[in-house]
C-alpha cells in the first residue's frame, strides 16, 4: 500500500501537468513568496549586507587581505541570491513526446536543457538535494539512463510526492507498451 502518496494535485499548485498515454508535458512556474523563500531573502540580506560592510571596511583600510578572507563569504552570499533568483524566476519543464524527452531549466534568461530518449527514462522518486539546517532537502530524481536529473526543490511535499506518483505512472505506461 502507498501509504502518503498523493495520488491528486495538491490545492493552490500552480503546476501544470498534461498526461496521455504517450505524451507528457510538465511546467513547474516559480514558487515566489513561500515561508522559506522569505527566510532564505531574510538571511541573504542580513548575511550579504554584513560582507558588504566588511568589504568597506577593508577597502578603507587598506587591509586588501581581508579581502581575499571574505571571498568565501561572498560565494555563499552569491549562492543565497541565486537561490533567491531560482525562487523567484526559475521555471522548468519537463516534455515527453513520442521517443524523445526534454526537460528545461530556465532563470531569467539562462536557459539549459537535458534531452534524450523516452525509452530511458526508467524510474522517478523522492531523494535528498541537500540538507539545510540539519534537515534533508527532497527533490525530484528522474532515473535516465546513467545519470539522475534532479529538480523541484522548492515545491512543498505534497507536490513532489503527486508529480514523482504522476511521473512514475508514466513513466511504467511507457515501459509496458
Amino acid at each position: 500500500a502507498d501509504l502518503g502518496v498523493v495520488r491528486q494535485q495538491p490545492g493552490n499548485s500552480n503546476v501544470q501537468l498534461r498526461r496521455s498515454r504517450r505524451h507528457l508535458s510538465l511546467e513547474i512556474p516559480p514558487v515566489g513568496f513561500r515561508g522559506e523563500t522569505l527566510a532564505i531573502a531574510g538571511f541573504a540580506a542580513i548575511w550579504d549586507g554584513f560582507i558588504l560592510f566588511m568589504t568597506i571596511v577593508f577597502m578603507a583600510t587598506g587591509e586588501f587581505f581581508g579581502l581575499f578572507f571574505l571571498l568565501p563569504f561572498w560565494a555563499v552570499g552569491l549562492g543565497f541570491l541565486g537561490m533567491l533568483m531560482n525562487a523567484f524566476t526559475g521555471r522548468v519543464s519537463l516534455r515527453v513526446e513520442g521517443d524523445r524527452y526534454v526537460l528545461t531549466r530556465k532563470i531569467l534568461t539562462w536557459e539549459r536543457q537535458e534531452e534524450g530518449l523516452t525509452r530511458d527514462l526508467y524510474d522517478v522518486e523522492l531523494t535528498t538535494a541537500y540538507t539545510q539546517n540539519n534537515r534533508p532537502v527532497k527533490a525530484i530524481a528522474l532515473s535516465v539512463g546513467a545519470k539522475t536529473i534532479k529538480f523541484g526543490t522548492l515545491l512543498s511535499r505534497p507536490e513532489k510526492e503527486w508529480l514523482v506518483h504522476e511521473l512514475k505512472t508514466f513513466i511504467y505506461d511507457q515501459s509496458v507498451r
